[in-house]
């Protein structure tokens, strides 16, 4: 198994270009950001992501959890997360039209990138 690093979200990018709103256990992935924002959940509870290089850019398969991250970021309540790095597989689901910068929720709203220059340190 590969190493666990520590990347900000703002440094991965989306293999997606949407997301539904509820992760595959039926968890409502707001109320996840929510929780993990509230500091009821803890990182270690949750999935390191699983990232990929694809054209020298880190683009991520955990596409809801990375959405997660990338609010609870921006909410300024975790910097970094544990990410695993592994190959990109053929039947990863490579959608994203923009180069995974930004993420649409089914039937809700957009996540768009952030670089790490744009966020505070």
């Amino acid at each position: 198994m590969s190493e666990e690093i520590y990347l900000r979200p703002s440094e991965i990018r989306f293999s997606q270009d949407r997301i539904n709103a509820t992760f595959h256990n039926g968890d409502d992935v707001n109320e996840v950001v929510d929780l993990l924002s509230e500091g009821v959940y803890r990182m270690h509870q949750l999935p390191a992501l699983e990232v990929f290089i694809k054209d020298g850019k880190l683009y991520t398969r955990n596409n809801s959890m990375l959405y997660v991250y990338r609010v609870v970021e921006l909410r300024k309540s975790i910097r970094r997360v544990p990410v695993v790095i592994v190959r990109m597989r053929a039947r990863d689901n490579f959608t994203t039209t923009n180069d995974g910068l930004s993420i649409r929720m089914r039937g809700g709203t957009a996540l768009h990138h952030h670089c790490p220059a744009c966020l505070p340190s």
